[in-house]
């Protein structure tokens, strides 16, 4: 009858009449019922930070379609779940295709992000005074390594060839990659006093 569920396919409708005199009629007609493409909702993006300079190996949760005839699907994703993706923005690609061939697509973002760049700074260092204003101290500037950059430039204060005081002084080193991440550490630098000189009589 009307109203009643229809299967997936086709089915045919009976329908017989008959009027007062008993005299019938009958005819019939088809009801085809379609698959409907599977659903699939909207994938969140991914974003982690690089572990090499070739990005980082994301592994990313599966993505699901429900379909009223085959019931949940998974969807084919490219590039794959565990890829390794570049620094930046990746677009992935997901389609799910029920049995009746029909396929539905969707997309999400996975962004890798740039490591802050890696130095190591110099070792503590211990001089001795030269002069009451203390001593010039020369030290190796190191240089960073970044997943993007390569290399960056380490700024260091004070800088080596400077004069420091009698004492102890933090030598303070900063990186700063193109995106804007920044990397500090710091040593220090210790001037000991000199003995005391003078001419015996």
């Amino acid at each position: 009858a009307s109203g009643s569920v229809f299967a997936f396919g086709s089915t045919p409708v009976n329908c017989n009449v008959t009027d007062s005199g008993q005299l019938t009629a009958s005819g019939s007609f088809t009801v085809t019922v379609n698959d409907a493409p599977p659903a699939v909702g909207t994938p969140l993006d991914v974003t982690v930070t690089a572990t090499s300079a070739q990005g980082a190996a994301v592994l990313y949760a599966p993505v699901t379609a429900a379909d009223y005839k085959d019931g949940t699907l998974t969807a084919a994703c490219a590039p794959a779940p565990g890829s390794t993706f570049p620094i930046g923005t990746t677009v992935v690609s997901c389609s799910a295709t029920n049995s009746s061939q029909m396929a539905t697509v969707t997309a999400f973002n996975v962004t890798v992000l740039d490591a802050p760049p890696a130095f190591t700074p110099p070792a503590d260092i211990s001089a001795t005074a030269t002069s009451g204003a203390g001593a010039v101290v020369n030290y190796t500037t190191p240089t960073a390594t970044d997943f993007k950059d390569t290399t960056v430039t380490v700024s260091c204060s004070p800088a080596s060839d400077s004069t420091f005081a009698i004492g102890t002084t933090t030598v303070d080193c900063s990186a700063t990659n193109s995106a804007g991440l920044l990397t500090n550490h710091s040593f220090m630098v210790t001037v000991a006093d000199a003995p005391p000189e003078f001419d015996a009589p």
